[in-house]
């Protein structure tokens, strides 16, 4: 650092928005969906069908596993067709064994339950919970970024000491 005191606009800028980018990402990747899985648990339950259940292997920069279950249901006399097993992000895993545990419940063939959006009857789910490493991953990084901006705040509003005689 060469010693220049920070503009004053940065000081009242930066920090706040920092804060809101946090709280954007935070909302859309962890709130958003624990809201929709709070609302789907009161969506009406429906017969449906299990069509496919797997495990998928996805070759990205290293082999990963993915749970696959597609399922078919009746609303209406039209049938709907889905994949969404609970609300998540991204539930690849690097092992295989808690994808294999995720369709367990599911065999294919079988009859269970899904929970249908009344006003969107395209939009279903098996399990209304929110699942996976996503909460953890956002919880720390909410965390992180309001220390920081905490920390970005008291900072810049700290009192400076003044300059030793003759710098």
């Amino acid at each position: 650092m060469n010693g220049r005191p920070l503009p004053v606009w940065f000081k009242f800028v930066v920090p706040p928005l920092f804060a809101l980018l946090c709280g954007g990402i935070v909302y859309g990747a962890l709130i958003h969906p624990y809201r929709r899985a709070a609302d789907a648990a009161s969506w009406p339950a429906v017969p449906c069908v299990i069509l496919e259940s797997k495990v998928q292997n996805i070759e990205r920069s290293r082999t990963l596993f993915e749970p696959l279950v597609r399922y078919r249901y009746l609303i209406g006399g039209q049938d709907y067709e889905s994949d969404r097993i609970w609300f998540a992000g991204d539930v690849s895993q690097q092992g295989e064994q808690p994808s294999r545990e995720a369709i367990r419940p599911y065999p294919s063939g079988s009859q269970t339950t899904c929970r249908v959006n009344p006003e969107n009857p395209a939009d279903s789910v098996l399990d209304p919970v929110l699942r996976g490493p996503i909460p953890w991953i956002l919880g720390g990084c909410f965390g992180t970024g309001v220390a920081i901006s905490l920390a970005g705040t008291v900072l810049a509003y700290r009192p400076r000491r003044p300059a030793p005689p003759g710098s």
